[in-house]
Protein backbone atom coordinates (compact mmCIF):
# COMPACT_ATOMS: atom_id res chain seq x y z
CA UNK A 1 0.00 0.00 0.00
CA UNK A 2 0.68 3.33 -1.12
CA UNK A 3 -0.10 6.92 0.50
CA UNK A 4 -0.42 10.18 -1.83
CA UNK A 5 -1.26 13.44 -0.77
CA UNK A 6 -2.62 16.30 -3.53
CA UNK A 7 -3.58 20.05 -2.15
CA UNK A 8 -7.15 18.96 -1.28
CA UNK A 9 -7.13 15.05 -0.66
CA UNK A 10 -5.24 12.57 1.01
CA UNK A 11 -5.54 9.64 -1.75
CA UNK A 12 -4.67 5.86 0.22
CA UNK A 13 -4.25 3.55 -3.50
CA UNK A 14 -3.39 -0.15 -2.96
CA UNK A 15 -1.90 -1.92 -5.76
CA UNK A 16 1.03 -3.80 -7.22
CA UNK A 17 0.89 -2.04 -10.53
CA UNK A 18 3.47 1.11 -10.54
CA UNK A 19 1.92 2.23 -13.41
CA UNK A 20 -1.79 2.27 -12.81
CA UNK A 21 -0.76 3.69 -9.14
CA UNK A 22 1.06 6.97 -10.77
CA UNK A 23 -2.23 7.18 -13.49
CA UNK A 24 -4.31 7.21 -10.69
CA UNK A 25 -1.79 9.85 -8.42
CA UNK A 26 -1.86 12.05 -11.57
CA UNK A 27 -5.57 12.24 -12.55
CA UNK A 28 -6.29 13.37 -8.63
CA UNK A 29 -3.92 16.02 -8.87
CA UNK A 30 -5.34 17.50 -11.73
CA UNK A 31 -8.97 16.98 -10.32
CA UNK A 32 -7.73 19.26 -7.52
CA UNK A 33 -5.64 21.99 -8.81
CA UNK A 34 -9.06 22.07 -11.16
CA UNK A 35 -11.00 22.70 -7.82
CA UNK A 36 -8.84 25.53 -7.05
CA UNK A 37 -8.95 27.42 -10.28
CA UNK A 38 -12.75 26.81 -10.39
CA UNK A 39 -12.85 28.50 -7.25
CA UNK A 40 -10.33 31.21 -7.73
CA UNK A 41 -12.17 32.08 -11.54
CA UNK A 42 -15.54 32.36 -9.18
CA UNK A 43 -14.38 35.93 -7.28
CA UNK A 44 -14.95 37.51 -4.37
CA UNK A 45 -18.00 39.39 -3.51
CA UNK A 46 -17.76 42.62 -1.97
CA UNK A 47 -18.15 42.65 2.06
CA UNK A 48 -16.63 46.25 3.06
CA UNK A 49 -15.79 49.58 2.43
CA UNK A 50 -12.82 50.90 3.49
CA UNK A 51 -13.99 54.22 2.05
CA UNK A 52 -17.49 55.41 2.14
CA UNK A 53 -17.54 59.19 3.79
CA UNK A 54 -17.61 61.90 0.97
CA UNK A 55 -17.12 65.20 2.46
CA UNK A 56 -20.48 66.36 4.15
CA UNK A 57 -20.78 70.39 2.75
CA UNK A 58 -20.04 72.02 -0.62
CA UNK A 59 -21.17 74.95 -1.93
CA UNK A 60 -22.93 75.89 -4.86
CA UNK A 61 -20.70 77.34 -7.91
CA UNK A 62 -17.78 76.25 -6.22
CA UNK A 63 -16.08 72.69 -7.22
CA UNK A 64 -17.27 69.67 -4.78
CA UNK A 65 -13.85 68.76 -3.32
CA UNK A 66 -13.37 65.03 -5.20
CA UNK A 67 -14.05 61.75 -3.17
CA UNK A 68 -13.88 57.85 -4.04
CA UNK A 69 -15.51 55.45 -2.53
CA UNK A 70 -13.60 52.12 -2.34
CA UNK A 71 -14.50 48.52 -1.43
CA UNK A 72 -12.96 45.15 -1.24
CA UNK A 73 -14.04 42.13 -3.62
CA UNK A 74 -12.48 40.06 -6.62
CA UNK A 75 -13.07 41.28 -9.41
CA UNK A 76 -12.22 45.03 -8.11
CA UNK A 77 -16.10 46.35 -7.77
CA UNK A 78 -17.82 48.94 -10.14
CA UNK A 79 -19.72 51.44 -8.08
CA UNK A 80 -23.31 53.19 -8.63
CA UNK A 81 -26.39 54.52 -6.47
CA UNK A 82 -28.11 52.02 -4.50
CA UNK A 83 -31.98 51.58 -5.67
CA UNK A 84 -32.91 52.54 -2.23
CA UNK A 85 -30.21 55.74 -1.79
CA UNK A 86 -31.46 59.44 -1.87
CA UNK A 87 -30.18 61.80 -5.04
CA UNK A 88 -27.38 62.96 -5.48
CA UNK A 89 -26.36 66.95 -5.24
CA UNK A 90 -27.46 68.69 -8.55
CA UNK A 91 -24.22 69.05 -10.31
CA UNK A 92 -22.31 65.92 -8.98
CA UNK A 93 -21.68 62.53 -10.64
CA UNK A 94 -20.65 59.47 -9.10
CA UNK A 95 -18.01 57.57 -11.99
CA UNK A 96 -18.25 53.39 -12.08
CA UNK A 97 -14.94 53.62 -10.46
CA UNK A 98 -16.19 55.30 -7.40
CA UNK A 99 -15.47 59.10 -7.77
CA UNK A 100 -18.06 61.36 -7.02
CA UNK A 101 -17.19 64.99 -8.26
CA UNK A 102 -18.24 67.82 -10.09
CA UNK A 103 -19.39 71.10 -9.01
CA UNK A 104 -23.44 72.01 -6.92
CA UNK A 105 -25.96 73.69 -8.85
CA UNK A 106 -28.53 73.61 -6.42
CA UNK A 107 -28.60 74.34 -2.55
CA UNK A 108 -30.02 71.99 0.34
CA UNK A 109 -29.68 68.78 2.86
CA UNK A 110 -29.11 65.53 0.56
CA UNK A 111 -29.35 62.76 2.71
CA UNK A 112 -29.79 58.85 2.49
CA UNK A 113 -26.90 58.95 -0.39
CA UNK A 114 -25.93 55.07 -0.29
CA UNK A 115 -23.41 53.95 -2.56
CA UNK A 116 -23.10 49.75 -4.04
CA UNK A 117 -20.26 48.11 -5.05
CA UNK A 118 -20.80 45.06 -7.35
CA UNK A 119 -19.13 42.44 -8.95
CA UNK A 120 -19.69 39.26 -10.88
CA UNK A 121 -20.13 37.80 -7.17
CA UNK A 122 -22.73 39.96 -5.63
CA UNK A 123 -22.98 43.31 -3.51
CA UNK A 124 -22.30 45.50 -0.58
CA UNK A 125 -24.13 48.93 -0.10
CA UNK A 126 -21.92 51.56 1.72
CA UNK A 127 -23.61 53.24 4.60
CA UNK A 128 -25.51 55.89 4.15
CA UNK A 129 -24.30 59.33 4.10
CA UNK A 130 -25.77 63.42 4.07
CA UNK A 131 -24.44 65.84 2.23
CA UNK A 132 -25.19 69.79 2.53
CA UNK A 133 -25.19 72.65 -0.35
CA UNK A 134 -24.95 76.07 0.81
CA UNK A 135 -25.43 78.69 -1.88
CA UNK A 136 -22.53 80.87 -2.67
CA UNK A 137 -21.85 83.47 -0.23
CA UNK A 138 -23.03 86.75 -0.93
CA UNK A 139 -23.10 89.81 0.84
CA UNK A 140 -25.34 93.01 1.06
CA UNK A 141 -26.11 95.25 -2.31
CA UNK A 142 -24.16 99.03 -1.48
CA UNK A 143 -27.92 99.94 -1.84
CA UNK A 144 -28.84 98.52 1.58
CA UNK A 145 -26.41 100.20 4.00
CA UNK A 146 -28.55 102.62 5.75
CA UNK A 147 -27.21 106.40 6.11
CA UNK A 148 -25.76 107.66 9.30
CA UNK A 149 -26.66 111.45 10.82
CA UNK A 150 -24.12 113.50 12.56
CA UNK A 151 -24.77 112.82 16.07
CA UNK A 152 -26.78 109.67 16.37
CA UNK A 153 -24.93 106.22 17.09
CA UNK A 154 -24.72 104.11 14.08
CA UNK A 155 -25.01 100.84 14.61
CA UNK A 156 -25.47 99.27 10.96
CA UNK A 157 -24.09 95.61 10.73
CA UNK A 158 -23.22 93.82 7.33
CA UNK A 159 -24.39 90.15 7.46
CA UNK A 160 -23.09 87.35 5.52
CA UNK A 161 -25.56 85.08 3.76
CA UNK A 162 -25.22 81.38 2.19
CA UNK A 163 -21.78 79.74 2.61
CA UNK A 164 -20.46 77.28 4.79
CA UNK A 165 -18.88 78.34 8.07
CA UNK A 166 -16.78 79.74 9.46
CA UNK A 167 -15.66 83.06 7.88
CA UNK A 168 -12.22 84.88 7.44
CA UNK A 169 -13.44 88.72 6.61
CA UNK A 170 -11.19 91.25 5.44
CA UNK A 171 -11.42 95.26 4.94
CA UNK A 172 -9.33 95.69 2.29
CA UNK A 173 -9.12 98.42 0.72
CA UNK A 174 -9.11 99.63 4.16
CA UNK A 175 -11.83 101.53 6.22
CA UNK A 176 -11.72 105.80 5.28
CA UNK A 177 -13.63 107.78 7.54
CA UNK A 178 -13.37 110.26 5.36
CA UNK A 179 -13.48 113.36 7.63
CA UNK A 180 -16.90 111.76 9.42
CA UNK A 181 -15.45 110.39 12.34
CA UNK A 182 -17.09 107.02 11.83
CA UNK A 183 -14.54 104.53 13.42
CA UNK A 184 -13.64 101.47 11.29
CA UNK A 185 -16.14 98.49 11.61
CA UNK A 186 -15.34 95.73 13.94
CA UNK A 187 -14.91 91.82 12.42
CA UNK A 188 -17.19 88.34 13.81
CA UNK A 189 -14.49 86.31 13.38
CA UNK A 190 -17.18 83.11 13.79
CA UNK A 191 -19.66 84.50 11.23
CA UNK A 192 -17.68 87.03 9.00
CA UNK A 193 -19.98 89.71 9.82
CA UNK A 194 -19.20 93.44 10.48
CA UNK A 195 -20.57 95.79 13.05
CA UNK A 196 -20.52 99.79 13.34
CA UNK A 197 -20.98 100.91 16.89
CA UNK A 198 -19.77 104.59 16.43
CA UNK A 199 -21.06 108.40 16.13
CA UNK A 200 -20.68 110.48 13.71
CA UNK A 201 -19.43 114.07 14.13
CA UNK A 202 -19.29 115.19 10.71
CA UNK A 203 -21.13 115.01 7.07
CA UNK A 204 -19.37 113.05 4.21
CA UNK A 205 -19.12 109.76 2.75
CA UNK A 206 -16.86 106.91 4.76
CA UNK A 207 -15.44 103.65 2.45
CA UNK A 208 -14.23 100.46 2.70
CA UNK A 209 -14.48 96.82 0.97
CA UNK A 210 -15.24 94.02 2.28
CA UNK A 211 -13.47 90.73 1.31
CA UNK A 212 -15.49 87.29 2.68
CA UNK A 213 -14.04 83.99 2.28
CA UNK A 214 -16.08 80.54 3.69
CA UNK A 215 -14.90 77.14 4.78
CA UNK A 216 -14.59 75.93 1.81
CA UNK A 217 -12.82 78.79 -0.25
CA UNK A 218 -15.92 80.59 -1.74
CA UNK A 219 -15.02 84.10 -1.61
CA UNK A 220 -16.76 87.34 -2.26
CA UNK A 221 -16.05 90.99 -2.15
CA UNK A 222 -18.48 94.14 -2.11
CA UNK A 223 -17.42 98.08 -2.15
CA UNK A 224 -19.19 100.20 -0.04
CA UNK A 225 -19.89 103.68 0.83
CA UNK A 226 -21.59 105.03 4.15
CA UNK A 227 -23.63 108.68 3.64
CA UNK A 228 -23.47 110.71 6.66
CA UNK A 229 -25.63 113.65 6.29
CA UNK A 230 -26.24 116.68 8.34
CA UNK A 231 -28.28 116.86 11.73
CA UNK A 232 -31.76 117.93 10.51
CA UNK A 233 -33.08 121.41 10.69
CA UNK A 234 -36.06 123.34 10.03
CA UNK A 235 -36.32 127.20 8.61
CA UNK A 236 -36.33 129.99 10.58
CA UNK A 237 -39.43 131.42 11.60
CA UNK A 238 -38.67 134.86 9.66
CA UNK A 239 -38.46 132.96 6.32
CA UNK A 240 -42.08 132.11 6.79
CA UNK A 241 -44.02 134.25 3.98
CA UNK A 242 -46.57 136.20 5.03
CA UNK A 243 -50.42 135.24 4.24
CA UNK A 244 -53.30 138.35 2.53
CA UNK A 245 -57.19 137.74 3.34
CA UNK A 246 -58.77 136.09 0.74
CA UNK A 247 -55.65 134.87 -1.40
CA UNK A 248 -54.46 130.98 -1.53
CA UNK A 249 -51.86 130.66 1.18
CA UNK A 250 -49.48 127.73 -0.21
CA UNK A 251 -46.53 127.97 1.26
CA UNK A 252 -44.10 124.96 2.12
CA UNK A 253 -42.05 124.17 5.00
CA UNK A 254 -39.21 121.84 4.17
CA UNK A 255 -36.69 119.68 6.62
CA UNK A 256 -32.73 120.18 5.37
CA UNK A 257 -30.48 117.50 6.14
CA UNK A 258 -31.08 114.45 8.32
CA UNK A 259 -31.59 110.83 7.26
CA UNK A 260 -34.69 109.60 5.52
CA UNK A 261 -37.47 109.04 5.90
CA UNK A 262 -38.91 111.26 8.50
CA UNK A 263 -41.46 111.92 11.16
CA UNK A 264 -43.29 115.08 11.25
CA UNK A 265 -45.60 116.40 14.31
CA UNK A 266 -47.35 119.69 14.54
CA UNK A 267 -46.98 119.76 18.36
CA UNK A 268 -48.48 122.24 20.13
CA UNK A 269 -51.27 121.83 17.52
CA UNK A 270 -51.75 124.60 14.83
CA UNK A 271 -53.82 127.26 16.38
CA UNK A 272 -55.85 129.28 13.52
CA UNK A 273 -56.22 132.29 15.96
CA UNK A 274 -59.39 133.10 14.07
CA UNK A 275 -57.64 133.81 11.01
CA UNK A 276 -59.71 130.91 8.83
CA UNK A 277 -56.15 129.18 7.82
CA UNK A 278 -56.28 125.36 8.33
CA UNK A 279 -53.25 123.29 9.53
CA UNK A 280 -50.92 122.11 6.99
CA UNK A 281 -50.77 118.79 5.48
CA UNK A 282 -47.80 116.58 6.31
CA UNK A 283 -45.72 114.59 3.52
CA UNK A 284 -44.75 111.24 5.75
CA UNK A 285 -42.18 110.76 3.55
CA UNK A 286 -39.91 114.25 3.37
CA UNK A 287 -41.34 115.48 6.41
CA UNK A 288 -42.38 118.53 4.54
CA UNK A 289 -45.35 119.97 6.21
CA UNK A 290 -47.62 122.91 3.21
CA UNK A 291 -50.36 124.86 3.52
CA UNK A 292 -53.27 124.81 1.30
CA UNK A 293 -56.06 127.44 2.43
CA UNK A 294 -57.61 131.00 2.04
CA UNK A 295 -57.14 133.36 5.28
CA UNK A 296 -60.41 135.07 6.04
CA UNK A 297 -59.35 137.40 8.64
CA UNK A 298 -56.05 138.99 9.46
CA UNK A 299 -54.66 137.71 12.73
CA UNK A 300 -51.60 135.24 13.59
CA UNK A 301 -51.91 131.44 13.41
CA UNK A 302 -49.16 129.42 15.36
CA UNK A 303 -47.86 126.13 15.95
CA UNK A 304 -44.42 124.24 16.05
CA UNK A 305 -43.32 121.70 14.08
CA UNK A 306 -41.28 118.76 15.08
CA UNK A 307 -39.26 116.49 13.42
CA UNK A 308 -37.70 112.98 13.69
CA UNK A 309 -35.43 111.22 10.95
CA UNK A 310 -34.82 107.58 10.62
CA UNK A 311 -31.66 107.75 13.10
CA UNK A 312 -33.28 109.51 15.73
CA UNK A 313 -32.12 112.98 15.08
CA UNK A 314 -34.70 115.58 16.25
CA UNK A 315 -34.83 119.07 14.81
CA UNK A 316 -37.93 121.59 16.19
CA UNK A 317 -39.31 124.65 15.46
CA UNK A 318 -41.94 127.34 16.28
CA UNK A 319 -44.04 129.20 13.85
CA UNK A 320 -46.03 131.60 13.33
CA UNK A 321 -47.98 133.12 10.18
CA UNK A 322 -49.02 136.33 10.41
CA UNK A 323 -52.47 137.47 8.07
CA UNK A 324 -52.60 140.54 6.70
CA UNK A 325 -56.07 142.45 5.89
CA UNK A 326 -56.66 143.26 2.14
CA UNK A 327 -54.76 146.09 1.56
CA UNK A 328 -56.86 149.27 0.48
CA UNK A 329 -56.49 152.83 -0.62
CA UNK A 330 -56.97 156.05 1.43
CA UNK A 331 -60.80 157.31 0.47
CA UNK A 332 -60.88 160.36 -2.00
CA UNK A 333 -61.39 163.86 -0.44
Amino acid sequence: MRTFLTSTNRLTITTTDRLACVRTVVAHIALAFALVALSASAGVAPSAFSAQTPPATGDVGLAYVSYTYVANGTPAPTYALAPTSGALPGGLTLSSAGLLSGTPTANGTFSNIIVRATNATGFFDSTPSTITIAPFPTLPALNTIAQATVGRSYTQSITVSGGTPSFTTTINPAFSAGGTGLSAPTINSSTGNVTFGSTPTAAGTATFTMNVTDSLGASVSQAYSITVNPAPTLPAPATLAKATVGRPYSQSITVSGGTPTFTTTINPAFNANGTGLTAPTINSSTGNVTFGSTPTTAGTATFTMNVTDSNGAVATQAYSVTVNPVPTLPAQN
